[in-house]
């Protein structure tokens, strides 16, 4: 499902991404990048397709992934509603699941491709399932990274890519659509999510699989993204997991607190990515430690 959400997440970002972009102020004049010039380069533009040709391949992919064949094609299936709206997941299909990975994406494609609704359900079905909530668990205000497709629970601990996606999207969305009430204040859920992956205490406490520990999703003293936040496993880090141009805006959006944190955790992830990365392939091993060697053990020896 990665490699199929990638390549819609890349149709609308080149032609859709120009929405959020932000004028530079007169102190902010520091590079004449995209962000501070709100002047995006669409590639398939510059390689002689039409504005019109490109918006037609972008919602033909969108309108594929989302509203297909529901057994050939489509990842996103609507299953009715509740008292905040229409509910609609995003499912793993190979692994028959619902992961908050597959959500934040669907959420972010949701965003960028200006589909309210589909942005709407999926946000309300990761809130109404996913978020524990529960001041007495320890995965209090994270989202369980995997469910059954029926909506209960394979495991109640949190995957940080889903964490991250969902704040960067929620960003994106109340810069879009401005923010609505409850669940809907897109930025307020945004702060609050991104607040807990930073200074979440660490909490010892059932889940339905068992006790576990677990803490905030950053490595503080290396700026750092963790590969889950519960003990056993907080050790090392994933390089995918490192989104660098996200830290930037989150230290320019997010809570004053902890804007100087994201800066740095930037600075950290692009340091980090020329240490992990194989010199002669360019890629990256699955997990890393925090100083950019390869994290080796068991099932992780990868």
């Amino acid at each position: 499902m990665k490699k199929i959400i990638i390549i819609v997440l890349t149709l609308s970002v080149t032609y859709i991404f120009p929405a959020f972009g932000q004028k530079a102020g007169e102190n902010e004049v520091k590079t004449k990048g995209a962000y501070y010039t709100g002047k995006y380069r669409n590639l398939f533009l510059e390689d002689g397709h039409s504005k019109k040709e490109i918006l037609s391949k972008n919602e033909a992919a969108f309108q594929l992934l989302f509203h297909g064949d529901s057994v050939t094609q489509k990842v996103y299936f609507e299953v009715g509603k509740n008292s905040k709206g229409p509910l609609a997941y995003v499912s793993d299909v190979l692994h028959n699941d619902i992961r908050s990975e597959g959500m934040s994406y669907g959420m972010m494609i949701a965003v960028q491709m200006n589909k309210k609704a589909e942005f709407d359900a999926l946000w309300n079905y990761a809130m109404t399932y996913m978020y524990i909530s529960n001041p007495e668990h320890p995965s209090e205000g994270y989202f369980s990274w995997s469910l059954k497709r029926n909506g209960t629970p394979n495991a109640e601990t949190a995957a940080p890519d889903g964490e991250e996606y969902i704040v960067m999207s929620l960003y994106f969305a109340s810069h879009r659509w401005g923010n609505g009430r409850g669940i809907y204040n897109y930025k307020e859920w945004a702060d609050k999510i991104l607040t807990t992956m930073k200074r979440h205490p660490i909490k010892r406490g059932m889940t339905k699989f068992g006790k576990r520990v677990v803490g905030p999703m950053v490595e503080e003293k290396d700026f750092m993204i963790r590969f889950v936040p519960d003990s056993g496993s907080w050790g090392f880090s994933d390089p995918s997991y490192h989104l660098p141009a996200y830290y930037e805006l989150w230290s320019k959006w997010g809570p004053e607190p902890d804007r100087s944190f994201w800066s740095a955790a930037a600075d950290t992830s692009r340091s980090f990515f020329q240490k992990c990365t194989n010199k002669k392939t360019a890629l990256a091993p699955d997990y890393a430690n925090f100083n950019g060697t390869p994290f080796s053990r068991g099932t992780y020896s990868r």
